[in-house]
């Protein structure tokens, strides 16, 4: 049934990259970094599941730690088993997302491999996705963590690939975020059943939206007093009418707007 369903996806990743210790202690994500034939073997297998239907790519890491970085030999077995691209990011999993990402390593990575290669790791700022695309050499730069909060990330790369200057988004472009998100929570808990919500489909929407708030609304000079109020429970109605207040109150610098 999920091989019929294949035709809704554009390529199938393997996720040998998790540096969660829950995921990779069991020999899981970035756990098959310790067994590279079981990981070629997967890839090799699901490869042949789909028969041609789309794309198997793979997702991993330099390294199970400094002292095995072994990124060239995981590489080269999941290539001649099937795999279409390979989606690197440049640190090890002992270290999950801390300390710098290695890109001369993915820069290794690109030379020699004939698939491409997709750089992940230290893509902070819009800027880094062009710096990252110069020093690997990669067919492409996958990100993470950096987005998270501000959508607007991506029309700034967009921007500095057009050659104009990026921009802050305005309070009204925040506001319809916020909205949009909260909305889309509440008809997602809504089709929850009731005995899984503790709290009922708008308070929950409320609760799981809160850290994606304290990243749309950091800069703000109301900032610090809805942080106070997040551990609260609240319907929709009230939250609200609280990031209302946060937004009307105004940036405390352009500086202050950037995440």
């Amino acid at each position: 049934d999920w091989i019929a369903g294949l035709g809704a996806f554009d390529f199938l990743d393997i996720n040998a990259g998790c540096p969660m210790p829950k995921i990779r202690n069991r020999g899981d994500g970035a756990g098959l970094m310790r067994d590279p034939a079981k990981m070629a073997e997967i890839v090799r297998q699901v490869a042949a599941a789909v028969a041609g239907r789309l794309p198997v790519t793979l997702k991993t890491r330099i390294g199970w730690c400094a002292d095995t970085v072994n990124v060239m030999e995981t590489t080269a077995g999941a290539e001649a088993a099937g795999a279409a691209a390979i989606f690197l990011h440049g640190r090890v999993a002992s270290v999950r997302h801390s300390g710098p990402s290695d890109w001369a390593m993915i820069a290794e990575v690109k030379r020699a491999r004939r698939v491409p290669v997709v750089g992940n790791g230290g893509v902070k700022a819009p800027a880094d996705v062009f710096r990252m695309a110069a020093e690997t050499g990669a067919d492409g730069v996958m990100v993470g963590r950096a987005p998270l909060g501000n959508p607007w990330w991506f029309r700034d790369v967009r921007d500095l690939a057009a050659g104009r200057e990026p921009r802050l988004p305005t309070v009204e472009e925040v506001r319809a975020v916020i909205h949009e998100h909260l909305r889309r929570e509440m008809e997602l808990m809504g089709r929850r059943e009731r005995k899984e919500l503790k709290h009922g489909a708008d308070v929950t929407a409320c609760l799981v939206l809160r850290p994606h708030l304290v990243r749309y609304l950091r800069g703000f000079r109301g900032f610090g007093e809805l942080v106070r109020t997040l551990e609260e429970r609240q319907d929709a109605a009230t939250l609200l009418r609280r990031v209302d207040r946060v937004l009307a109150s105004g940036r405390k610098s352009v500086a202050d707007g950037r995440n």
